[in-house]
């Protein structure tokens, strides 16, 4: 036997020690050289009655032991649990002598705890938790478990907390039944068990009475709804069918009656979840395409969002959660889903993989304009040929780039194009290829634009350290700069040098040809745009 408790250690070895000497006792008995059944052999009365000595003095020390494991026993439960660990052993003279002591103490804390049940009783079966973010009207409820279901689990942990103990207490308390504290603690068990039995009946009860019509009227309704001002879609499966479902789960937990209304409707809860959850998928694509289509997609995906809203309108009008059978007057519910999911589903890839391929179009610009088309390293001032060439270099890796990334740019184009199924002729197509060549026109001057700002940052460096090494030197007669500075439209001074970098920058635009015309650029939209020419400006 393992006692628990603050002296639970030292009460389990008290009773290993016991168990420990009884059995010494036994073998000591047993080891005797005579016939115990010999009746002149005059030791056995002797060895005997030492025998008896020895169990009535251990019977007393256990009995000890109960009155100390009692003593440290914080609740009822415990203390119970403390006399079914000694089982039959309650039932020597010695040790039942010594629990019968205790049995008033017993039945005084039950009522005790009669009281404490019955006060959270009265103070929470109609509110719980006030003052708390979770206060609610009625029984407090364990973590999502439904209202009703909650309300009987909580009462029923109120009713095992007394009939429990009560059971065990019943033969005590029928010996002891002429004491007045027995008489005053069996009344009061009585009313409380009755209250809480009447508060599990009237709950369980109520909610019976109201499953029929929540039944009949929410499965009326239809299977979507619209709302918001892009018309988005909601699964229209009711709050309190849910709570409904919920409650029968947790109803056959409890083993209770269900209701043959709820039970036909619990028989379906699979069903129910399968459909909500394909529904709530349906919902969430169309209105994310509502919500995320630009208006010039509008057009590519006009004639699929029609099919769609054809499609939806029957699950907004005409289906409802009772529907059945594939006629044209109560379309079935599968059917309905599985025509709006392939049809919801191809519009939303389609409109997926446009998005993605515009967004890996804007990437690719991204990376253009990130990357200056000229490089020089820091601190480092160069004669100016040297840095020519180095530019030269590095000019040829960044135009290579530029040619390879316009041409995954018209191939993002041309799937999208593959995806929609559209002629290249088409309005809706045409009015798209021109927002994707904004998009291109846009990339491409912040490409010449950064490229531009960063040429003016080494002409004017910010750290003091020039550029181009510049000699001032005498050639009789004059005083001259080598190389020169001013424009000689050769290519040697250091103007024209700075033209001709430019004239890079520009002349990388025309690696990108136009996405409506192969064989034009974008270099009028970039000569024209007023944020390349103030930069110029500034150089």
């Amino acid at each position: 036997v393992e006692i628990g408790g603050n002296k639970g250690k030292q009460l389990t070895e008290i009773v290993a020690d016991i168990f420990g000497e009884f059995n010494k006792a036994l073998e000591k008995m047993k080891a005797v050289t005579y016939d115990i059944l010999d009746i002149s052999v005059k030791e056995f009365d002797d060895d005997f009655y030492g025998f008896r000595q020895t169990i009535k003095e251990l019977e007393e020390r256990l009995g000890g032991v109960l009155n100390q494991g009692f003593e440290t026993a914080v609740t009822i439960p415990n203390s119970f649990k403390l006399l079914d660990s000694f089982a039959e052993l309650l039932e020597r003279d010695w040790i039942q002598s010594s629990v019968e002591r205790k049995h008033i103490d017993l039945i005084s804390n039950f009522g005790v705890e009669l009281r404490r049940v019955q006060d959270i009783f009265q103070q929470n079966r109609n509110a719980s938790l006030l003052g708390k973010f979770y206060e609610r009207d009625g029984p407090p409820l364990y973590a999502n478990m439904p209202p009703v279901a909650g309300a009987l689990y909580w009462v029923r942990g109120l009713i095992a907390r007394v009939e429990g103990p009560m059971a065990h207490l019943q033969p005590v308390m029928q010996a002891l039944g002429e004491a007045d504290e027995t008489r005053d603690v069996s009344r009061m068990f009585e009313a409380i068990a009755n209250s809480l039995h009447a508060f599990e009946g009237d709950m369980y009860g109520n909610w019976c009475s109201v499953i029929d019509q929540v039944s009949l009227d929410k499965l009326g309704q239809n299977l979507l709804v619209r709302s918001g001002a892009h018309g988005d879609v909601s699964v229209n499966f009711d709050h309190a069918l849910t709570c409904l479902l919920r409650e029968v789960r947790y109803f056959k937990f409890f083993q209770k009656d269900i209701p043959a209304s709820a039970e036909q409707l619990y028989t379906n809860d699979r069903m129910f979840r399968q459909w909500c959850e394909m529904l709530e998928l349906i919902a969430y694509k169309y209105n994310q395409m509502l919500s995320t289509m630009l208006d010039v997609e509008k057009p590519l995906l006009k004639a699929q969002m029609k099919a769609i809203d054809k499609s939806l309108e029957k699950g907004l009008r005409t289906i409802t959660w009772k529907s059945q059978g594939t006629d044209k007057s109560s379309p079935a519910i599968d059917d309905f889903i599985a025509e709006a999911t392939n049809l919801v589903g191809e519009a939303y890839d389609t409109l997926g993989l446009m998005k993605a391929n515009m967004r890996s179009v804007e990437k690719i610009l991204g990376d253009f304009a990130a990357n200056p088309l000229m490089q020089r390293k820091n601190g480092k001032t160069y004669a100016i040929d040297v840095f020519a060439k180095e530019h030269e270099q590095h000019l040829d890796q960044r135009c290579k780039r530029i040619q390879d990334g316009a041409k995954e740019i018209h191939a993002y184009v041309a799937k999208s194009n593959a995806e929609l199924k559209v002629s290249k002729g088409a309005p809706a197509w045409r009015a798209y290829v021109e927002f994707m060549s904004n998009i291109c026109v846009k990339g491409l001057q912040a490409t010449v634009v950064n490229s531009l700002v960063y040429l003016l940052n080494q002409i004017k460096p910010s750290d003091g350290v020039p550029m181009i090494e510049v000699r001032l030197g005498l050639q009789p007669p004059d005083v001259r700069f080598s190389p020169e500075l001013e424009q000689r439209n050769d290519g040697t001074s250091v103007m024209d040098k700075v033209d001709s970098w430019i004239g890079d920058f520009f002349n990388a635009v025309k690696l990108v040809k136009r996405l409506d015309h192969m064989d034009c650029d974008f270099m009028k939209e970039i000569e024209e745009s007023e944020e390349v020419r103030f930069a110029v400006h500034r150089i």
